[in-house]
């Protein structure tokens, strides 16, 4: 009985292998058509995800540009502000000096006048004694 019992062991421990390889011959198959579906399922998704990522990329950029834009716009405004209120503390003081200047011309411009009246006065008078001299 042993001998029988060996041969269908063996018989057996064969149709076992047989059966082991060809269930790894199967899984192998169906590992390597998983990794193909798996393979083109990723490079769908990197092609989607790339193109959101070139998406927020540009987005980001637009932000960040907006962003130094709204920093540079008030800066500029802070600086036209301090401006103008130097202006308006600098317009005071040149009303003031024009002011004086048209004061100081008034007075000169009233005293020139007057030169000029005294001296038409005195071309009239010298001219009149011009006249009388000579009619004499």
């Amino acid at each position: 009985q042993q001998g029988w019992q060996s041969t269908a062991t063996t018989s057996n421990g064969n149709d076992d292998l047989a059966a082991l390889r060809l269930e790894y011959e199967a899984l192998r198959d169906a590992a390597n058509a998983t990794k193909k579906k798996a393979d083109k399922l990723e490079s769908k998704i990197a092609i989607k995800n790339g193109g959101y990522i070139k998406r927020a990329a540009a987005l980001q950029e637009a932000a960040a540009q907006t962003f130094a834009e709204t920093q540079h716009a008030k800066i500029e405004e802070s600086v036209y502000r301090l401006l103008m209120s130097h202006e308006r503390r600098g317009v005071i003081s040149r009303a003031e000096k024009l002011e004086k200047e048209i004061a100081v011309l008034e007075k000169s411009e009233a005293a020139a006048q007057k030169l000029y009246g005294d001296l038409m006065h005195t071309k009239h008078r010298l001219l009149n004694k011009i006249r009388q001299k000579q009619m004499e």
